[in-house]
């Protein structure tokens, strides 16, 4: 039983406890009060970010984080090729002939690939050094131009053996390599037999997603472009300066030419017409093999009638033979291929019976139209390589119209 003293001194320690109690709670609510005092109008002091196990004021970083110190520049040198690696090695364009890329009609067979028309060739992608040589089967005068990695080279390849180096003192390195006909069908024939370099061929050059076809004569093969003989006749052709392969180059498309110096339709400066060798793949090599076409052109372009005018080829036959090329064209390339006739390009060229035939057939429902390039006749009687570069502008401007490109 609780005494009266005990109960005493019980109520005497009860106001000392309440006293601690209030004590703690105002050292602790400091910042309530700060809080309380900033909702009634009176500004707050700069508040201490509190963090356990810190003391002291701190600084908290920026929100953005980004760090855009440049990294260092790597200094582990490039990966050195073996020097075994370019070994000669030689590719057969025969067995090999998924690394070649072939550029104009020919065909394979078991001695070697042809290449005879003019602007024709082949183009190989190569990591490799030094010196590229072919071994060509040869017949005639053929010249060659060569493009490595998208530039000609100033010299033009003389095909005098059957082993001729195409390229020299490559630096190391992977390289784009074109190498084209400059001459023309009737002046040389060149058969692909091997190809030697020091390194290795990479895949096939792709197909261009454009591919235009040329059928002429002398004009389309580049007669006249180079310097004159001392008789006045040039030196050599050069098909990569007429207006064909300038008006490919420029538009980034594909090419074939078909054209022989001296035809016509009906009459020229040889007996054989563009009607018996245009649905030939080499009439030169073969007058039984035909022409299967593998693609589609975007467009024909034919020039054709100067040689005709010069004969003086009658012009109802003229005009028979004309529409026959035609039905030729559209029988291998199929029936809506767009056909453009360019005239006027060289002197007298039967262009008014040619504009008489195009209005017939486009009347008819063929696509075919006609087109009016400058005259000149400044080069060996054809026109001169600055006459191809206008011809070249002009063809290029109607195709991009009428291609829609």
């Amino acid at each position: 039983m609780k005494t009266y003293n005990s109960i005493r001194k019980g109520r005497k320690a009860l106001p000392a406890l309440m006293l601690a109690a209030i004590m703690l709670i105002a050292v602790l609510l400091p910042g309530c009060n700060a809080g309380s005092a900033g909702k009634a109008g009176k500004p707050d002091a700069e508040a201490t970010p509190f963090l356990p196990g810190i003391s002291g004021s701190i600084e908290l970083p920026d929100d953005d984080f980004t760090d855009n110190t440049p990294l260092p520049e790597p200094t582990q040198a490039p990966t050195e090729v073996p020097e075994e690696f370019f070994e000669s090695r030689t590719y057969s364009f025969i067995d090999d002939a998924a690394l070649f890329k072939i550029c104009g009609r020919s065909e394979t067979t078991d001695k070697g690939t042809t290449c005879d028309w003019s602007a024709g060739g082949f183009e190989i992608n190569a990591y490799c050094r030094g010196d590229i040589s072919v071994k060509f089967g040869v017949t005639g005068s053929n010249f060659l131009a060569v493009f490595v990695d998208g530039e000609r080279l100033e010299e033009d390849i003389y095909v005098k053996n059957t082993n001729t180096v195409v390229v020299k003192d490559l630096p190391a390195g992977r390289h784009h390599i074109e190498v084209y006909r400059q001459s023309e069908v009737r002046e040389g024939r060149l058969l692909l037999k091997t190809l030697t370099l020091n390194g290795q061929l990479e895949a096939q050059p792709a197909q261009k997603s454009r591919y235009l076809v040329f059928v002429g004569d002398s004009i389309s093969s580049g007669f006249g472009i180079h310097e004159k003989t001392a008789n006045g006749v040039s030196s050599h052709v050069d098909a990569t300066m007429a207006y064909p392969f300038l008006t490919a180059r420029e538009l980034d498309a594909d090419v074939d030419v078909v054209a022989v110096i001296g035809i016509g339709l009906v009459k020229g400066y040889v007996t054989e017409t563009m009607g018996k060798v245009f649905p030939l793949i080499d009439y030169y090599r073969s007058t039984k093999n035909s022409y299967s076409a593998a693609r589609r052109p975007d467009a024909v372009v034919v020039n054709l009638g100067t040689n005709d005018a010069t004969h003086s080829s009658d012009p109802a036959q003229f005009k028979e033979a004309a529409k026959a090329l035609i039905d030729q064209i559209r029988t291998v390339y199929g029936a809506d291929v767009p056909i453009v006739w360019v005239y006027d390009s060289m002197r007298a060229d039967h262009h008014k019976y040619t504009l008489e035939v195009v209005d017939e057939l486009a009347g008819a429902g063929v696509n075919i139209t006609a087109l009016k390039v400058p005259m000149d006749s400044s080069a060996a009687g054809h026109p001169s390589a600055a006459a191809h570069i206008k011809d070249k502008d002009v063809i290029v401007a109607h195709l991009k119209e009428l291609l829609k490109w």
